[in-house]
């Protein structure tokens, strides 16, 4: 390696460094109300329904600027784009932090959903500074590092909060958040980027390539089956571990909270070093499809373990089982993320990957809300009574696992039969 590309080398993992604490604090942010909801609930004076608002108001603004974020990056560049959003994450986190009223808290929340979207600038940064043969695992480590920020959203934040409360610590967090945000701007540049070559266009001009860009993303047929895959994998995956992984071991297994917590604890950690692995065997065999067929089966086999073994299996199969449907949802799309940047023109990176992460979070919200009913309705009629372990409890938890079945099934056929590692994006 001449001294030329030691150098360059040593700034992209700089650069990889500042967006995993990126994707660190916008997951922190994402993850920090259910370890605060009680004291939320004392604060404001609202009922544990009232308290859901503050993920659904997050997961709903996530959602909706997906696609405003690939586009602006394509626009004003990755590292504008993702410095502008961490900003942004801070103030509403202060916002948040020292908000009055319930609904301005909840407005916080939404803004606050608007700003973490740091995926599609990130991801434009990451493809900037790495060559092709390293991009997926550096991507896989990206994306990976977002488990550190669950994890720090649970016990750390816990003792903190009950040392500072938790309006200080919120406060304390968009603060780092700010400095980063700065460090980002100063640091990180827009290395090859269309921004930096292109020759200045007027506004009208600007916005007529946004359309373009919009347009040719849209008709591109490989983008409608990473947008479902996504929907197949991550949508389920972030429905139950969000929602009802807690429950249905307590329930469905009889655990304690600090039983259930330590399993969820372990399966995280197992996602750290599992959702790198992915992009570096992905970049080692040059096989980003091959890995995605692979993470399809394995987080259908951990979905038919959890549906069809609930309240059986023991606790090493419980965490490789919750394991696989998180580390491969993730994993997986790292390489659906690297076959777009990969296949896409440079100027639409941001673009396709906005684009394909927009279905995810809305349908992740609906899914949730669909795993509640199924698990009402076969409470109901196997006649199984809540908080009281049971097999009839334990089938409808099980029940519930059932739609991930189904969803990852639909997953792996997409990626045997209709994703391709090569493909022309419309229009080119």
């Amino acid at each position: 390696m001449t001294k030329a590309e030691h150098k360059s080398m040593k700034a992209a993992w700089a650069a990889l460094f500042l967006c995993c604490l990126g994707m660190i604090a916008t997951m922190f942010l994402r993850s920090c109300p259910a370890i605060l909801a009680l004291d939320l609930q004392h604060t404001f004076g609202v009922s544990p329904t009232d308290i859901a608002l503050f993920s659904s108001a997050t997961l709903l603004g996530y959602g909706l600027m997906q696609t405003p974020s690939g586009l602006i990056t394509d626009a004003i560049g990755g590292r504008k784009t993702l410095a502008l959003f961490l900003l942004m994450a801070s103030l509403s986190t202060l916002a948040f932090a020292f908000a009055i009223k319930f609904e301005l808290a909840v407005l916080a929340r939404l803004t606050k959903g608007l700003s973490i979207t740091i995926v599609p600038p990130a991801m434009t940064v990451i493809s900037r500074y790495f060559p092709l043969e390293k991009q997926t695992q550096a991507m896989g480590i990206f994306m990976g590092s977002s488990a550190l920020g669950s994890l720090l959203a649970a016990e750390p934040l816990a003792r903190l909060s009950i040392a500072v409360g938790w309006r200080y610590s919120m406060a304390l967090a968009g603060l780092l958040i700010m400095l980063l945000s700065l460090a980002i701007f100063l640091v990180l540049r827009d290395a090859g980027s269309a921004t930096a070559t292109a020759p200045t266009q007027s506004a009208s001009g600007k916005l007529k390539g946004i359309g373009l860009n919009m347009l040719k993303v849209l008709r591109t047929r490989q983008f409608w089956y990473f947008g479902i895959w996504q929907i197949c994998t991550a949508a389920t995956f972030f429905a139950f571990m969000t929602m009802w992984a807690g429950p249905y071991l307590i329930e469905g297994y009889g655990l304690t909270k600090i039983e259930a917590s330590r399993i969820l604890l372990v399966q995280g950690a197992c996602a750290l070093v599992l959702v790198p692995l992915v992009g570096v065997i992905a970049d080692r065999t040059g096989s980003r499809k091959g890995m995605m067929i692979f993470s399809s089966a394995a987080g259908l086999a951990g979905s038919c373990g959890l549906a069809f073994f609930t309240g059986e299996l023991p606790a090493p199969l419980i965490v490789a089982s919750l394991a696989s449907i998180s580390s491969f949802a993730t994993g997986g799309a790292t390489c659906a993320m690297s076959l777009i940047s990969r296949n896409f023109p440079k100027s639409m990176t941001g673009t396709g990957i906005g684009c394909v992460n927009m279905f995810w979070p809305i349908a992740a919200s609906a899914l949730g809300v669909i795993m509640g009913l199924t698990l009402q309705f076969n409470t109901e009629r196997l006649g199984a009574a809540a908080g009281a372990p049971s097999p009839a409890l334990s089938a409808a938890y099980g029940s519930i696992m059932l739609i991930p079945v189904v969803t990852w099934s639909i997953a792996l056929v997409l990626s045997v039969f209709f994703i391709k590692e090569h493909f022309t994006v419309s229009g080119e």
